[in-house]
């Protein structure tokens, strides 16, 4: 795939997949794997498509109006570094702290790899 496939795959994850899960079993190779410093207990760890769409019904019941936009994209090869922000309303317990009904924002930086045209890691 050229790096312009693989940044619009990419914009597919983030455009997408929140709102419609069931394109997580396009875009998402059958074992990927996530690399996530903020999961201390487990850094690295691997999912499937049916995990990921399990993973978005949990934030909706956590996070009330949620989005995530796209700050930056920048692509080289099979991989993708996205920096990305987020917004919400904290409306179910999330990591021990229970909802607050509060307005939340937080920013972080995704590197994807694209493999076959979906995302491996």
């Amino acid at each position: 795939m050229s790096i312009e496939e693989n940044k619009a795959l990419i914009r597919r994850y983030f455009e997408e997949a929140p709102h419609h899960p069931e394109v997580c079993d396009q875009i998402f190779t059958q074992q990927l794997f996530w690399h996530a410093l903020h999961y201390s207990d487990q850094p690295d760890f691997s999912s499937d498509p049916a995990t990921e769409k399990a993973a978005y019904a949990r934030h909706k019941s956590l996070w009330g109006g949620w989005s995530e936009s796209i700050d930056e994209m920048i692509a080289e090869g099979d991989r993708v570094m996205v920096r990305w922000s987020f917004q919400g309303r904290h409306i179910g317990e999330y990591m021990g702290i229970p909802p607050t009904s509060k307005p939340v924002t937080f920013s972080g930086i995704y590197i994807f790899r694209v493999e076959n045209g979906q995302i491996a890691e």
